[in-house]
Protein backbone atom coordinates (compact mmCIF):
# COMPACT_ATOMS: atom_id res chain seq x y z
CA UNK A 1 0.00 0.00 0.00
CA UNK A 2 2.77 2.44 0.85
CA UNK A 3 4.14 1.81 -2.63
CA UNK A 4 1.12 2.70 -4.26
CA UNK A 5 0.83 5.33 -2.74
CA UNK A 6 4.27 6.83 -3.73
CA UNK A 7 4.04 6.43 -6.94
CA UNK A 8 0.54 8.01 -7.41
CA UNK A 9 2.28 10.87 -5.41
CA UNK A 10 5.63 10.17 -6.11
CA UNK A 11 6.63 13.76 -8.14
CA UNK A 12 5.18 15.50 -5.17
CA UNK A 13 7.08 13.71 -2.82
CA UNK A 14 10.29 14.60 -4.38
CA UNK A 15 9.56 18.05 -5.72
CA UNK A 16 7.64 19.76 -2.67
CA UNK A 17 10.77 18.92 -0.33
CA UNK A 18 13.05 20.60 -2.99
CA UNK A 19 11.29 23.47 -3.50
CA UNK A 20 11.21 23.33 1.09
CA UNK A 21 14.98 23.50 0.70
CA UNK A 22 15.78 25.68 -2.10
CA UNK A 23 12.76 28.46 -0.55
CA UNK A 24 14.58 28.18 2.56
CA UNK A 25 18.10 29.19 1.73
CA UNK A 26 15.85 31.84 -0.29
CA UNK A 27 14.35 33.11 2.67
CA UNK A 28 17.00 33.00 5.04
CA UNK A 29 19.11 35.28 2.80
CA UNK A 30 16.34 37.88 3.04
CA UNK A 31 14.31 36.85 -0.44
CA UNK A 32 10.96 36.78 -1.48
CA UNK A 33 9.75 33.56 -3.09
CA UNK A 34 6.81 31.25 -4.75
CA UNK A 35 5.59 28.06 -5.33
CA UNK A 36 3.59 26.67 -7.61
CA UNK A 37 2.13 23.62 -9.54
CA UNK A 38 0.15 23.18 -12.52
CA UNK A 39 -0.69 20.60 -14.75
CA UNK A 40 2.91 21.28 -16.26
CA UNK A 41 4.68 20.99 -13.32
CA UNK A 42 5.66 22.37 -10.06
CA UNK A 43 7.55 26.27 -10.06
CA UNK A 44 9.94 28.23 -7.41
CA UNK A 45 11.02 31.04 -7.95
CA UNK A 46 13.60 32.74 -5.50
CA UNK A 47 13.28 36.80 -5.72
CA UNK A 48 16.76 37.44 -5.09
CA UNK A 49 20.02 35.70 -5.77
CA UNK A 50 21.10 34.10 -2.86
CA UNK A 51 25.28 34.65 -1.79
CA UNK A 52 25.88 30.91 -1.24
CA UNK A 53 25.29 29.00 -4.31
CA UNK A 54 26.72 25.70 -3.32
CA UNK A 55 24.02 25.22 -0.23
CA UNK A 56 21.09 26.64 -2.44
CA UNK A 57 22.38 24.18 -4.95
CA UNK A 58 22.64 21.28 -2.85
CA UNK A 59 19.37 21.96 -0.71
CA UNK A 60 17.01 20.72 -2.73
CA UNK A 61 18.05 17.02 -3.56
CA UNK A 62 19.26 16.30 -0.02
CA UNK A 63 15.66 17.70 1.28
CA UNK A 64 14.05 15.75 -1.83
CA UNK A 65 16.52 12.48 -0.87
CA UNK A 66 15.03 12.69 3.00
CA UNK A 67 11.80 12.60 1.14
CA UNK A 68 12.55 9.83 -1.13
CA UNK A 69 13.93 7.78 1.51
CA UNK A 70 10.94 8.23 3.74
CA UNK A 71 8.41 4.96 2.00
CA UNK A 72 12.34 2.89 2.17
CA UNK A 73 12.41 3.95 5.94
CA UNK A 74 8.82 2.64 6.85
CA UNK A 75 9.19 -0.42 4.41
CA UNK A 76 12.42 -1.24 6.02
CA UNK A 77 10.49 -1.17 9.24
CA UNK A 78 7.32 -3.27 8.04
CA UNK A 79 9.98 -6.08 6.34
CA UNK A 80 8.89 -5.73 2.99
CA UNK A 81 9.97 -7.86 0.39
CA UNK A 82 13.97 -7.03 -1.17
CA UNK A 83 12.11 -6.46 -4.81
CA UNK A 84 9.96 -3.57 -2.56
CA UNK A 85 13.08 -2.30 -1.27
CA UNK A 86 14.84 -2.30 -4.58
CA UNK A 87 11.61 -0.01 -6.56
CA UNK A 88 11.75 2.33 -2.98
CA UNK A 89 15.77 2.70 -3.30
CA UNK A 90 15.40 4.51 -7.22
CA UNK A 91 13.70 7.35 -6.08
CA UNK A 92 16.04 7.37 -3.20
CA UNK A 93 19.17 6.73 -5.84
CA UNK A 94 17.96 9.59 -8.06
CA UNK A 95 17.73 12.26 -5.17
CA UNK A 96 21.37 11.45 -4.22
CA UNK A 97 22.97 11.85 -7.18
CA UNK A 98 21.97 15.28 -7.92
CA UNK A 99 23.51 16.42 -4.98
CA UNK A 100 27.21 16.21 -6.68
CA UNK A 101 26.01 17.14 -9.55
CA UNK A 102 24.17 20.05 -8.47
CA UNK A 103 27.42 21.10 -6.70
CA UNK A 104 29.10 21.02 -9.65
CA UNK A 105 26.87 22.90 -11.74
Amino acid sequence: MSMLFYFLVGSELSLNPSYIGYNLVCAAEGFKFDVWINPFGGYSTCYGNPENLLVYSIIGPVFGAMAAGAPLAISKIRHSKTWQIVLLLAPLANEAIKIPIEALV
